[in-house]
């Protein structure tokens, strides 16, 4: 049962990570009209903005804690926000 704890772990950062960093946005956020965008005004959230915010998102708590601005840890760090697209 392990082996099976760890490919869902895998997918779901796959899944998270590979849409996030080309696209801005995962499946799920997709389907609520949101995406990742960096502060900055880059087009592209990139690779190692994907890959800390999932690993931060995976910890739970730093996407939960949110500050004035509506925005977790994750974000803050990544200098990155999630907007609305629609």
């Amino acid at each position: 049962m392990q082996e099976y704890n760890l490919w869902s772990l895998a997918v779901w950062a796959f899944i998270t990570i590979v849409p996030a960093a080309i696209a801005g946005f995962t499946p799920g956020m997709a389907m609520f009209g949101l995406r990742v965008a960096r502060l900055d005004g880059a087009k592209l959230v990139g690779a190692w903005r994907a890959v800390v915010r999932t690993i931060l998102t995976f910890l739970i708590i730093p996407a939960a804690v949110r500050n004035a601005d509506n925005r977790g840890w994750h974000d803050r760090l990544t200098n990155t926000v999630v907007v609305q697209m629609r």
